[in-house]
């Protein structure tokens, strides 16, 4: 792409305008965590409950085929996992977007799945 010098210069003013405009927002004002994340907490929430009642139903029938266990303790097992399946994943939120800010908790998050995935496979 051939540029003259005259596109350059306007090029760079602009960047340079962008530039102040940004320095001019007042970042006094904004606001991590809080109220404004309970949507997202319960997005996630959804999302988890959702895919862990599919990974109960498979667990219950495991139990049973491979380690003979009657379907009523199977059951109780997998109600235990459930109660804290379901726990965690507030807790864990609340705490990572509330005080870490998002960007740290999608890192976090991305770090912990990285390692679950390579422990099970």
């Amino acid at each position: 792409m051939n540029t003259s010098p005259n596109q350059t210069m306007n090029i760079v003013a602009r960047d340079d305008q962008l530039l102040e405009l940004a320095k001019d927002v007042d970042h006094d004002h904004t606001k991590r965590g809080g109220w404004i994340t309970l949507p997202f907490i319960l997005g996630n929430l959804a999302g988890v409950s959702v895919a862990a009642g599919g990974w109960g139903s498979n667990w219950i029938v495991f139990l049973i085929t491979k380690f003979n266990i009657g379907s009523i303790a199977a059951t109780k097992i997998n109600n235990v996992g459930f109660g804290f399946v379901n726990l965690f994943p507030i807790a864990g939120a609340v705490i990572a977007d509330s005080f870490t800010g998002h960007d740290n908790a999608n890192a976090n998050r991305e770090s912990e799945l990285t390692k679950a995935v390579t422990m099970f496979n």
